[in-house]
């Protein structure tokens, strides 16, 4: 499983009985907020709800290759999820009600 903290500014993942916990990324997070994750593919998505500069980031599950994939014209991005069909991240941004995010 993945969590985000957004107490401690830090996403985390372990397996279900709480074993091999581990701190994914710790840095360079304001306020992380949701999470999404594409298991066929191994990508994890996450929104940093950073009023200063929000963003959705993405990394490999095993917390390699992160990147920015959304930054500009981007609120409050809260509410996230991926559809492995259509291969589509979708989000909800609490900052632009009237918009709502697509990326694929």
């Amino acid at each position: 499983m993945f969590w985000t903290d957004s107490g401690l500014d830090k996403i985390e993942r372990a397996r279900l009985d709480g074993s091999e916990r581990r701190v994914l990324f710790d840095t360079e997070l304001v306020n992380p907020r949701a999470i999404a994750v594409d298991p066929v593919r191994g990508n994890l998505y996450w929104t940093d709800w950073n009023r200063e500069a929000p963003k959705i980031e993405t990394s490999t599950v095993n917390g390699a290759n992160r990147r920015v994939l959304v930054n500009k014209d981007i609120g409050l991005p809260n509410g996230l999820t991926f559809d492995p069909f259509s291969k589509l991240l979708c989000w909800a941004d609490a900052g632009n009600v009237a918009e709502d995010g697509l990326l694929q």
